[in-house]
Formats: structure tokens, sequence, C-alpha cells
């Protein structure tokens, strides 16, 4: 009985990403994490004091609550005993959790048992997806919520139940991220192609949508059409994040359209990438069914992030929900070339192929896994050499890293991060007591090279103190001295 129960494609892939997250060390803290942490803390205490809705009450509107809310109820439950970091993200591992799960269990509802389970493990072993796994962010979420609703009308939401359902988990993806406006095309697309709604239920959708948004949303409450419209100009106008890639920084446009496919080829292990190849080649050549279904989410997660005007930076991670998809076709893949196997333990020779170099890659890296990129391009270091970004968010400023500065008050200065960074490094307990921002005195680099000043480059490179490294590269520098000035 325990053995039927594990060996459930989406039991077994479940609890292997739940031994993923409670096994790898934590990474360092990410820029964004503080604002969604305070963000979401306003909000749950926003609730429980059912205080007034004022346009001053402005908990960071440049995102929508949902994700955030989670973790603030998390900080309020567990914040006083663990710190505010810790409980958020644990939230964030159990939101991997249960988008591993829902992988598997369509991925065997598509293919078989044994893809399904492959393509629950393959999301596991893609370190890009698993760094997300050990943070409190929103692309996560997001990704988790495309694929409910992905998943929800494959197997068939029909009527106007179906409609309605499909209106609140849109407006739900409104309310995790603003790519999730662009859900709603694949959703209606998929229910008219297989009449599952008629025409003018697939038009219903759209304003319930839209309701839940604005229900779920109290900073929109005070003044709506004023914040609505500062909401949207906000994502249609805002600054371009300056990105490394092959050489160039972009700092006042875009990269190439071609950077989200060159991307996800480049940050997948070799074996997972060849599987998706094969696994797609097998469902467009056969027609399999599902095969719409996954080009239409395909492309509008992978696919629409290569068109014009449409934001480009940070690696893999805003077009994240393309990711479980793409295990999809992987676990199809390796189903296909471990079918083609005669004998159990020829089967199993391959997994271990495919599975150890993986997870030997992994331990090597971790925590640092958003620093991921594949032997094919001669892993970070050879990224580095082709001029891509070797780190970008601040992770690689590890609790292990901090933990070698002198435990005594210190001043501060953190590179490219601003002074919130660091004071919510001091809340989390990874920066000695009493530490403040301010000129000289210890220099936190992180390693984004497209957003460090010369002198920060020079720190970076030159600077004498402690440094995290993998594979050869520099990742993040503490310099104990004054920073290096430029002769």
């Amino acid at each position: 009985m325990i053995g039927r129960v594990l060996l459930a494609p989406w039991r077994a892939a479940a609890l292997a990403a739940l031994l993923a997250v409670l096994l790898g060390a934590a990474p360092g803290l990410t820029w964004d994490e503080p604002v969604y942490c305070i963000s979401g803390y306003s909000y749950v205490d926003w609730i429980e004091k059912g205080g007034p809705v004022t346009p001053a009450w402005i908990p960071n509107h440049e995102h929508p609550p949902a994700a955030k809310l989670l973790y603030g109820a998390a900080i309020h439950l567990g914040g006083d005993h663990f710190g505010p970091l810790a409980p958020a993200r644990a939230v964030g591992g159990l939101l991997f959790v249960a988008l591993v799960a829902l992988t598997a269990g369509t991925g065997a509802r598509l293919f078989g048992n044994r893809a399904g389970l492959w393509a629950g493990f393959s999301l596991v072993l893609m370190p890009r997806v698993l760094a997300h796994a050990h943070l409190a962010e929103l692309d996560l979420p997001m990704a988790l919520v495309w694929m409910l609703a992905a998943a929800l009308s494959l197997k068939g939401l029909k009527g106007w139940k179906g409609a309605g359902l499909l209106g609140l988990l849109w407006g739900l993806a409104l309310l995790t991220k603003v790519n999730g406006i662009f859900l709603i095309a694949p959703l209606l697309a998929w229910g008219l192609l297989k009449k599952d709604l008629t025409f003018l239920q697939a038009l219903a959708v759209l304003p319930l949508g839209c309701a839940v948004f604005f229900a779920g949303w109290p900073w929109l409450w005070a003044e709506p059409s004023l914040r609505i419209q500062d909401y949207l100009l906000n994502k249609s106008a805002r600054w371009i994040v300056p990105s490394l890639y092959c050489g160039t920084v972009y700092d006042h446009a875009y990269p190439p359209w071609h950077y989200p496919l060159v991307m996800a080829g480049i940050t997948l292990p070799p074996a997972i990438l060849t599987a998706a190849l094969l696994g797609a080649g097998r469902i467009l050549r056969r027609k399999e069914a599902g095969a719409g279904w996954l080009g239409l989410h395909l492309a509008f997660t992978l696919g629409l992030a290569c068109l014009p005007g449409v934001p480009r930076y940070d690696g893999v991670r805003l077009f994240l929900a393309a990711f479980p998809f793409l295990a999809l076709l992987a676990g199809r893949g390796m189903d296909l070339a471990l079918g083609a196997l005669s004998g159990l333990r020829r089967q199993l020779a391959l997994s271990a192929l495919v599975v150890l170099p993986i997870l030997v890659g992994l331990c090597a890296l971790d925590p640092c896994l958003l620093s991921y990129y594949s032997p094919l391009v001669g892993g970070l270091k050879g990224a580095e050499r082709l001029g891509m970004e070797t780190t970008y968010w601040g992770d690689a400023l590890t609790p292990e890293l901090l933990a070698g500065l002198p435990r005594r008050p210190l001043m501060l200065k953190t590179e490219p991060m601003g002074e919130d960074y660091a004071a919510f490094l001091t809340a989390t307990g990874w920066l000695p007591p009493g530490s403040r921002t301010g000129p000289g005195g210890v220099l936190l680099v992180s390693g984004r090279r497209s957003m460090l000043l010369p002198p920060g480059l020079k720190a970076l490179r030159q600077g004498s103190g402690l440094a995290l490294e993998r594979e050869g590269v520099v990742l993040a520098r503490i310099c104990l001295a004054p920073s290096p000035r430029d002769p």
C-alpha cells in the first residue's frame, strides 16, 4: 500500500521536490524579497486591524498582493521566532512542491504515469527553477497559478460554471503578477477550440476576472480609476533594468528578441533539454493529446517574451511560467527514451546517467542556483567568457559569507543594491546588530556586472576580503577595508 502511494507520479515528484527544498542551503537575500515581505506584512496587519482604505495607505503597489499576502501571513505566524525571512521562504518552498505535484499529475494524465513522474522530476532538476523554491518572490507563484488554470482547462471547464471558475483563476493570476494578464488568451482559445465554452461564456470570463482583481486588491479601492491607471502606466513605461547579454550591457532597451530562447536553452541541463526536444518532436509528429494545449501555453509564456517591448532581463525569471510546460515535454521525452530500452537494469542505468550529473552540479553550485549555466556553454565559467550575467539578484551574498563579518556594529555600503537591502539584512540576523549604512566601512558587492559602476567592478574583481566563488567565478565579495578607488 505504501509503495503504491509513493509511486503515484504526483506524490513521488512532490516528495522529491520537498527533499530538494529541505536539503538546499539558504541563498542570500534577493533585492525584491524585503519589499514583498514588508508589503505582505502590512496587508495582513491592515486586515487584522480593519483599517480604513486611505490614499496614504500604500504598501508596495508596483505588484499585486496575492503572493505577498501569503508571505505576510507566514511572517505574522512565525516571524517572532524565525525572523521575517524564513517563514516567507517556507511558503515559497511549499508553493514549489505544489507546482511539481501539479506538473507530474498533468503529465501522467496526458502521457502516462512514467512520463508524469519524469515531468515532475525534470522540474526539480531545473536549477534555475529550483532556486526560486528557496525564495519569497512572485515568479514561482505566478507559474503555479498559470499551471493550475491550464491544467483545469485541459481537464475541461464547461458551460457557465466553467466560465466562472476560469474567471476566478484569471483574477487570481492578475492578483499575483502583471504577466497574468496574458493567461486569458490560451484559456479562452482552448475553451473555444474544444467547444467547452460558447463565445458568450468566454466573453463573460473577462469582466469576472477583472472584478476578482479589483475586489482582491484593497489598494485600488480608495481612488480606483487613478490607481488602476497608475499601475498600468508603471508596467508600460517602467525603467529598463540593465542586463548583460553576449558581452553587451543593455541599459536603454531590452536585449534582443532571442534572449528568452537562448537563456532557456543554456540554463537547462543538457539531458533535460534533450529530453524536451525529443518529447516535442514526438508530440508534434504524432499530434498527440495535448499538443495544441502545450503549444498555446508555451506561445504565451516563452514565445510572448520574444516580442518587441516585452520586458527581458534577469535570466529566465520573467518567463518562469514556461518551465512546467517544458518539464512536460521532458517527461514525454524521458518516457520515450526509457521505453526504447529493454530491461529494468538498462532503464535504471539511463535514469542514473540523467540524474547524477545534474545532482553533482546542483551540489557544487548550491545555494547560488540562479548562476547555473549548462555544460554546453562551459558552465558558469564559460558563460562568463561569453559575456553573460553570472549573478543578478543578490543571492550570492549568502548567510555563510556574511557570517565572516566581524561580530560588532558595522558601517555598511551595498552595491548595486540600496539602503533598504542592508536594513533588511540586519533584520534577518545575518548582519551584526546595530549595523547601518553609510560611506566607507564595509562594502558588500553583489556581482551583477551590468549594474556595477567602475569602483564596484574593481572591488568585485580585485578587492581584498571575503569572496564567494563558484567554478572559479567571483559572484560576491565583502571588502572589509574601504572600497578600492580608480587611480
